[in-house]
């Protein structure tokens, strides 16, 4: 899943909360392939709809903000690895 939805952390709540839900309604340890079935048949559509978003949003320009905020980035994700690297 690519950053541009911002939906990382919502989507682990999601999950966190359908395998809660999966998991404690199970009577006995066989029945976790079933589980664990029934949440890939859940979650599946909502992640592949997540995945669909997120590349109509890469095929959009980005807003100069977001832009310069991404140089900022890479400028610092480089000048920290240069750092390492000469400290290593």
């Amino acid at each position: 899943m690519l950053p541009y939805l911002a939906q990382g952390a919502n989507s682990a709540i999601e999950d966190g909360a359908v395998l809660g839900l999966l998991l404690g309604n199970m009577k006995a340890r066989k029945q976790l392939p079933q589980a664990l079935d029934m949440y890939q048949e859940l979650r599946k559509a909502r992640g592949e709809a997540i995945v669909r978003e997120t590349f109509k949003q890469v095929s959009r320009p980005l807003p100069p903000l977001v832009r310069v905020s991404r140089s900022i980035q890479r400028y610092e994700r480089e000048t920290l690895t240069s750092l390492a690297t000469a400290a290593a």
